[in-house]
């Protein structure tokens, strides 16, 4: 998937798009018709549930640590990469 549309897709969920962005995300979309909107909103708003408890947080970093889960891959995994990008700079 081409990097702009998705990079559109997670501003436009966590901070909203200009009306030129909004313009130019919706050409992407009629050039690109696997893009399904759907998908990556749902993902966006898993992303956005309430912050893990304490104890459970650490214990999923010490198991990390010990075991790293295998990386994710497909589109899901590029535009995952896009939203921790954007929530890291955003802060």
């Amino acid at each position: 998937m081409p990097e702009r549309p998705a990079e559109l897709l997670a501003v436009r969920a966590v901070a909203g798009l200009s009306p030129e962005e909004a313009r130019e995300l919706e050409d992407l979309l009629g050039q690109y018709s696997e893009i399904d909107e759907r998908d990556y909103d749902l993902a966006i708003a898993s992303l956005q549930l309430e912050p893990l408890p304490k104890a459970l947080r650490e214990r999923l970093l010490r198991q990390a640590e010990r075991e790293p889960p295998p990386r994710p891959s497909g589109w899901f995994a590029a535009f995952a990469r896009k939203i921790a990008g954007f929530l890291r700079h955003s802060r």
